[in-house]
């Protein structure tokens, strides 16, 4: 019976290196879902706010970058006042675009003069680097969302 004792606490502890690393994986797995999660609703909420805002608001775009990778629209300075959902991300990496900036392809104008702006967010390159060095970074899917805005 001694023995049996001594093995099983042998077999444990073999098994349990593998066990804790898939728990850790898991885990970080579930933490990357929910920051892509997060950008992606915010990114959404974005997108509401600038198709509610003037067409080339500079103060509302500023204010929509901020939403898109702080969660928080407060702005101060051209600064972002939150914490980013994914450290050493920034404002760089969301492009914004609408008829003031883009205007070749985001303008149409309706018969009876009505013209609509399709306004567009979107997220390129945001990285995720907490991981431990030994494992590659993750990279984001670039996201975009868009809405019509009536400029008329």
């Amino acid at each position: 019976m001694r023995s049996q004792r001594g093995m099983a606490a042998v077999e444990f502890a073999i098994l349990l290196v593998p066990l804790l690393t898939l728990c850790f994986a898991g885990l970080e797995c579930a933490m990357a879902l929910q920051r892509y999660q997060s950008i992606q609703y915010s990114l959404s909420a974005a997108t509401r706010y600038l198709s509610l805002s003037p067409a080339g608001d500079s103060h509302a775009i500023q204010v929509a970058k901020c939403l898109v990778i702080t969660g928080d629209p407060s702005v101060t300075s051209n600064q972002c006042h939150g914490t980013p959902f994914v450290p050493n991300s920034g404002t760089s990496q969301v492009v914004i675009c609408d008829v003031s900036n883009c205007s070749n392809t985001q303008k149409m104008v309706l018969s009876g003069g009505i013209q609509l702006n399709l306004v567009s967010v979107s997220t390129q390159g945001i990285e995720m680097t907490d991981f431990p060095e030994w494992l590659n970074v993750l990279v984001f899917p670039n996201t975009q969302y868009s809405l019509v805005q009536s400029t008329s």
